[in-house]
């Protein structure tokens, strides 16, 4: 492909809000020449991606993004979060820290960076439960919110 799409460095961090992905990078489904009569799947996913690329393109362009994306993006996530508290839970030869809702669901980081989630008494939750708290807790994680416990508690409630 002669004129492969590459994010540019101002929507950078708004690459993992992008949603309807099916796993695939968003080069990948910019990229991506699948029709709606050879890939039907691939097809949606590019055009969910490129709308979400367009739509992003045009608030850059005019002025409505941020001038600090990262920061809009982890008050966000802080906002996505809202109520939730850190926690420390002792179990079967476990250790666990990680967010909990009023509702006892649990967000936990694995060794990956990764985010599991689940309820405290009956195990996991469903497939795609809480994504969009996941994301958000990952977007803390990566900011380095999640090391001062007392700082994030105080964010969280108010």
């Amino acid at each position: 492909m002669e004129n492969e799409w590459t994010m540019p460095e101002w929507m950078e961090p708004y690459r993992e809000h992008f949603t309807n992905t099916g796993g695939n990078s968003v080069e990948d489904l910019m990229n991506d020449d699948s029709t709606l009569f050879n890939n039907e799947v691939m097809a949606m996913l590019s055009a969910c991606a490129s709308s979400q690329a367009a739509l992003l393109t045009r608030l850059h362009e005019a002025g409505m993004l941020p001038a600090d994306a990262e920061a809009a993006v982890v008050r966000a996530a802080l906002d996505t979060l809202r109520g939730w508290a850190w926690a420390t839970r002792e179990g079967d030869d476990v250790s666990l820290a990680g967010l909990v809702s009023e509702n006892n669901v649990w967000l936990c980081l694995t060794g990956d960076g990764d985010v599991d989630a689940g309820y405290m008494t009956e195990g996991p939750c469903g497939p795609g439960a809480y994504a969009e708290e996941m994301a958000a807790m990952k977007v803390l994680s990566r900011h380095g919110l999640l090391d001062d416990v007392g700082a994030l508690n105080k964010a969280l409630e108010g």
